[in-house]
């Protein structure tokens, strides 16, 4: 948990203010906003995930979290009592690539930040195997069926980020890291199968499970001894002052 990218982000969020109200889009288990709250964080801290994985684990006085889809992200917070502007920093770790309308949602949360806010995203290098679109585009046109969705900026990369950034931040600043991973090509394949609602694949025609023999041919060709390793680059990026529109 204390490794990159999370010891980095709250120690980003901890050097301006202990009691900055926090949110962060697609919390998963909440260990980020526990991480804070253990490193003396002292501020409000919201969570948003699909799934309640973090369910009366993480939950006190300062740490609240909501189910639900961010796509829904409006009417979630105003649902629960959050007004606009009431955020300082708002964080995304892993996220912005698995959404389907990446504009639409970075207008929607500048809307809840303050003018003064941040927001603190991470993202996979398109060069690298954990960018899982380029896989699964391969996968289809192998099949000659066609990808069923094209996000507006293909997906959030190492590579486009801050220039997507720059579109709706006075101030953008990155920075990219390097690491030699190793998976399991079963881990792998989980994960790359979570990505197939990005493309829309319909369930007739066996087309998900077609699609999913053929990648696993393609990590075939990668792995040795049921393992993969990758050379992983993934950029942190942050924009800070929202450009209101």
């Amino acid at each position: 948990i204390e490794s990159s990218p999370f010891n980095v982000i709250t120690t980003e969020i901890l050097k301006n203010d202990d009691k900055q109200n926090v949110l962060e889009l697609g919390c998963g288990s909440g260990e980020v906003l526990h991480l804070l709250q253990l490193r003396g964080h002292r501020g409000m801290k919201v969570g948003i995930d699909i799934v309640d994985n973090w369910k009366n684990r993480y939950s006190n006085e300062t740490t609240k979290f909501i189910k639900g889809d961010i796509a829904d992200l409006s009417t979630l917070l105003l649902r629960n009592g959050y007004e606009y502007h009431t955020f300082d920093v708002i964080v995304a770790i892993h996220v912005l690539y698995h959404v389907r309308d990446i504009s639409t949602l970075i207008e929607k949360s500048i809307s809840f930040l303050k003018d003064d806010g941040s927001f603190i995203a991470t993202a996979n290098s398109n060069q690298n195997l954990f960018v899982t679109f380029d896989i699964i585009r391969n996968a289809l046109l192998e099949l000659n069926l066609k990808p069923f969705h094209e996000n507006k900026y293909r997906y959030f990369s190492s590579e486009n980020a801050s220039e997507i950034f720059r579109e709706y931040f006075h101030f953008v600043q990155s920075t990219i890291t390097e690491t030699d991973i190793v998976v399991t090509t079963s881990d792998l394949l989980a994960y790359i199968r979570s990505n197939y609602d990005n493309f829309e694949i319909p369930e007739k025609n066996n087309i998900k499970n077609k699609l999913t023999n053929e990648i696993i041919k393609k990590l075939k060709q990668k792995e040795n001894n049921g393992v993969v390793r990758d050379r992983k680059i993934t950029s942190l990026v942050m924009g800070k002052n929202p450009i209101r529109m």
